[in-house]
């Protein structure tokens, strides 16, 4: 339906009132009689004095002429608010999230996600992020390090413009956080693309102990011996220990400086 997205909505009343008042022949009472319902029933549901029972959500979601992931995502919100344990209402929430997340989610092409795989695509992003950037490739080319070229800079900000990734909102850029659809074949290029991305991170450390000053940069390294078997206890650890140590230094204006903060772990022993 091109007048009513339910997705705009992240409870269920909201949801049906705009389905409601998105065209003028619509109303509580055809609503209910659709629903099979008094008209009492859906203004008190609508005024949260009721709930909307979930064995009724069914015939509800047809009444709202909803369909396939618009339906479904009408049923887990009303599950959500339904009379049941705390976590299925929670794994229903969840649900409902993940749901309103794909259908907001940009879908870029395959081009597009291998372009976007480049290493100094996140270097862009954080200077648009902090305000500092210009999408001029010869000026971006000129500001990153290890060289890039400036043809290589504009084939990437056209990709990043046309998934809409990155957008200018009166001579403002910025950037687009909702998550990024994908099929297998996507799904298979973006694991490529990211495993060489980590490949380029390695080279690129080695080559900022050769040519960049001891104050621009620090490489440490530790031999541990653990238990195996709390490997990925470890792993959340060290993600969790990256955010903490980042966050506090991430400016949101006036940095004028992009600097790449990684941390490997793999086992030295077979």
């Amino acid at each position: 339906m091109s007048d009513f997205d339910p997705f705009d909505h992240a409870e269920y009343r909201p949801l049906i009132r705009a389905w409601i008042g998105a065209r003028p022949a619509r109303s509580q009472t055809l609503l209910a009689r659709r629903a099979g319902v008094s008209r009492s029933m859906v203004a008190m549901v609508l005024a949260g004095e009721r709930d909307l029972p979930l064995a009724s959500a069914e015939t509800w979601a047809d009444a709202l002429e909803l369909e396939d992931d618009g339906r479904a995502y009408l049923l887990l919100l009303v599950k959500a608010d339904s009379p049941i344990s705390l976590d299925l209402r929670r794994q229903a929430r969840a649900q409902a999230a993940a749901l309103r997340d794909s259908h907001y989610a940009l879908r870029p092409t395959l081009r597009q996600a291998q372009l976007l795989g480049r290493w100094f695509v996140p270097v862009i992003l954080e200077l648009v992020r902090a305000g500092r950037a210009s999408l001029d490739p010869e000026w971006l080319a000129a500001r990153i390090w290890p060289e890039v070229t400036a043809d290589e800079v504009d084939e990437t900000v056209r990709a990043l413009r046309e998934a809409g990734i990155v957008t200018e909102e009166d001579g403002t850029m910025r950037i687009d956080h909702r998550p990024i659809a994908t099929n297998r074949q996507l799904s298979d290029e973006l694991s490529r693309t990211g495993r060489q991305y980590h490949h380029v991170q390695l080279e690129h450390a080695s080559r900022a102990l050769d040519e960049q000053p001891p104050e621009t940069r620090w490489v440490g390294s530790l031999a541990v011996a653990v238990d195996g078997s709390r490997i990925e206890e470890m792993q959340q650890a060290l993600h969790r220990f990256q955010l903490e140590v980042i966050e506090p230094f991430r400016a949101d204006a006036g940095a004028d400086t992009v600097v790449q903060v990684s941390l490997q772990l793999f086992a030295r022993t077979r």
